[in-house]
């Protein structure tokens, strides 16, 4: 179980933003009720979402919440694990190598190269009253020589079987995002 979690941690990083994969693919004009298997997301004016067949370990959702401003290098997206699991903080930084190789092969697969991987502490969190293990950690990334940091967040919903993905490009932003998928998101 700890491998699959740490295989789909690296999948969610992975996040790709190719529409023409997506089943439903929308700009919101107005606040909208996004409801999917297991949760709700209340979407605001301006954001941009992707939805996809829900398939164990693949994309379920995607959201680029600043897309109004032109936007898409952030975001936060769930995949399904296929069913619910338990994680702790202890299962996290016991599989942080293996999770870091699934990111680094991944990420070489789309002609990226992962230069640097740190990791924070991972956390227990509540996140609207569902508790869960979260892992901040920064990538420092190139591709067609240009570098740039990439800031995300994981969220590791085990009790409904998902693990959500934040990626911003500033812990400011990271913190944003974070927010408005606190405010948006409910079971």
């Amino acid at each position: 179980m700890k491998k699959l979690v740490a295989l789909l941690l690296a999948l969610c990083l992975l996040c790709v933003s190719a529409a023409a994969l997506a089943e439903t693919a929308e700009a919101t004009t107005q606040a909208q009720k996004l409801e999917m298997d297991g949760f709700t997301l209340d979407l605001v004016s301006g954001e941009y979402y992707l939805t996809y067949e829900k398939v164990a370990h693949q994309l379920y959702v995607v959201v680029y919440p600043f897309y109004a401003q032109g936007d898409m290098a952030h975001n936060y997206n769930f995949v399904w694990a296929g069913d619910t699991f338990e994680m702790t903080v202890e299962g996290v930084e016991a599989n942080l190598a293996s999770m870091e190789q699934n990111i680094k092969s991944g990420l070489e697969a789309q002609g990226i190269t992962m230069d640097a991987f740190t990791p924070e502490e991972p956390y227990d969190v509540t996140l609207n009253g569902a508790d869960c293990v979260a892992l901040d950690f920064t990538l420092q990334l190139s591709t067609l020589g240009q570098s740039f940091t990439v800031y995300q967040r994981e969220i590791m919903l085990g009790s409904i079987g998902y693990i959500v993905t934040l990626t911003a490009t500033s812990p400011e932003n990271l913190d944003i995002i974070t927010q408005m998928l606190t405010q948006s998101l409910s079971f």
